[in-house]
């Protein structure tokens, strides 16, 4: 008697399907930013050599997957990109949702009808590199990540400005928009940046193996008060601070921390995560004189690298799901209920509570997504008769350094101007082409791995008056490494959405054996252009 097929496979294969897409959706949102995990062959390499070429595949091996819209995906063996309709054709199989064969032979397939590429083969036009994830690559290529790879070096486009002595690291765009559908657009103080004259430049880098696409990019001059400085509140306004003063005394569980907090000068405070619970929450106490009408807290951080660890842990253990994942979140531009939300409040960001009546309130929460630059934020606080203003912050332990904090009197909000690039320079080299995408809304600016480019903007003639910000819009497209595939483990996936609480609390132990180390190994293992 011929075997009938067991009708419940169709709905399980959809249920595991909508169940690896939320997964992946927990890690992509709350967790976005760089860095891996889990071990494979490597091969030690000196970055000053190292060559993308040297791990991609002979091109009788390249192969490239379309994942489309309808759920279907198309694998080429054979491949070919028509630019005069923007289409992809060529030999292969079509796989339907559940990734089983239905049909294979020549086909056909519009740019407009694919939501995500999965190739080993690296391009640099922008005509579909948007929606393409590299994967097959092994980017071990420094001491550093052969000791640790879940410190390797990754970020989002890295920002450098000249700080009075040298081209200083100064900020990083959109940390969170990983896929082209969570593209959005972030503002970043240039708190050490000095003009040398009315022709400014930045630097935008691409140090991490990665592509990166900046659809529009725009300094913010703010109008700086009499011996004052003007701080982004995280809400699009523009505030003057003047009068600034430093707490009487700050305080975590461990014990006085204010030596490390009074001065912007990268000598954070941060306190280690804890060894049974990666969310596990501290306070930090301030005490200062109330010498304010409005006053304001000035809070300059980063993260630590725990997001870091934890979203590429997600990944791994997605394994060969991954891609497939990534492909279904941008098919569902994110609509698959509100899972996320447990874990964002897990993790969260710094919150600040001000005592008013005897009662500790929220006045608001601070702190941005990434490891690599400070963010510089204010908060403005209730007006107050006490003679002291008492002020709360409450944080996931080990998950934020904080270098600087500060009070200062509100004056109000200031007036801007934006100020958009007039030249780009690529290699030393007058770069219209790219100016003109980055100038265009509907294009961007692509940076491969190792690219950089200086982009040059006319300032105010009176540019040291004012406060100095950049507005960024766009995203970026991890490459798949080799070494996230091995270690699949899609019950541990499935503990990271379904109960977030005990996943960290599962995952503290093994973060804790690198945790002291990754800060130093993240740094040291960054890629380097030839």
């Amino acid at each position: 008697m011929e075997r009938q097929p067991d009708p419940k496979i169709p709905a399980k294969r959809k249920f595991l399907n909508r169940f690896l897409c939320r997964i992946l959706i927990i890690s992509v949102i709350i967790l976005g930013i760089s860095c891996s995990r889990q071990t494979l062959e490597r091969e030690l390499i000196n970055p000053k050599t190292y060559s993308l070429s040297t791990y991609l595949p002979a091109p009788e091996d390249a192969f490239m997957k379309l994942h489309l819209k309808d759920g279907n995906a198309i694998v080429f063996d054979e491949w070919d990109y028509a630019f005069s309709d923007s289409s992809f054709f060529g030999q292969g199989v079509i796989l339907d949702a559940n990734r089983d064969t239905v049909e294979s032979g020549e086909f056909r397939r519009c740019k407009n009808d694919v939501v995500l590429i999965e190739t080993n083969k690296i391009t640099s036009n922008k005509n579909y590199a948007g929606l393409a994830v590299i994967t097959g690559i092994s980017v071990v290529v420094t001491i550093a990540c052969l000791a640790n790879p879940k410190a390797c070096f990754g970020c989002c486009p890295t920002f450098y400005a000249f700080d009075g002595d040298t081209m200083r690291m100064e900020c990083e765009a959109f940390s969170r928009a990983i896929t082209p559908s969570m593209e959005y657009s972030d503002i970043d103080a240039l708190y050490s940046f000095k003009p040398r004259g009315r022709f400014a430049e930045l630097e935008v880098s691409n140090e991490a193996i990665e592509s990166h696409f900046i659809r529009s990019n725009k300094m913010i001059a703010a109008k700086k008060p009499k011996n004052g400085r003007v701080y982004d509140d995280g809400n699009g306004r523009f505030l003057s601070a003047i009068n600034f003063s430093y707490p009487e005394n700050a305080f975590s569980e461990e014990g006085d921390i204010l030596p490390k907090i009074s001065k912007c000068d990268s000598d954070e405070w941060f306190s280690p995560a804890d060894s049974t619970d990666l969310g596990k929450k501290e306070i930090v106490e301030l005490n200062i004189r109330n010498n304010f009408n409005n006053p304001g807290l000035i809070l300059a951080s980063r993260q630590t690298l725990l997001t870091t660890y934890l979203f590429y842990q997600g990944l791994t253990y997605l394994g060969s799901r991954a891609t497939d994942a990534i492909a279904m979140y941008e098919r569902s531009k994110g609509n698959f209920g509100d899972g996320i939300s447990e874990i964002d409040k897990l993790l969260g960001k710094i919150e600040v509570f001000q005592e008013i009546n005897g009662e500790y309130k929220k006045i608001g929460e601070t702190g941005e997504i990434g490891p690599i630059c400070r963010d510089i934020k204010i908060t403005q606080l209730q007006s107050s008769e006490n003679e002291n203003i008492k002020i709360r912050l409450k944080m996931t332990k080990g998950l934020w350094r904080i270098d600087y904090l500060a009070f200062a009197e509100i004056t109000g909000e200031t007036e801007t101007v934006e100020i958009f690039p007039e030249l780009i320079l690529t290699d030393g080299l007058i770069d219209d082409k790219n100016l003109k995408a980055l100038n265009n809304s509907d294009d961007y600016l692509m940076n491969l791995p190792g690219e950089s480019r200086k982009l040059i903007y006319e300032l105010p003639e009176d540019f040291n008056n004012y406060e100095y910000f950049l507005e960024n819009s766009g995203y970026y497209l991890e490459w798949m490494r080799k070494e996230w595939i091995a270690g699949e483990n899609l019950m541990k996936a499935g503990m990271m959405f379904m109960n977030p609480g005990e996943f960290l609390k599962a995952e503290a132990p093994e973060f804790k054996k690198y945790e002291n180390e990754m800060e130093k190994m993240f740094w040291e293992s960054r890629y380097v252009n030839p």
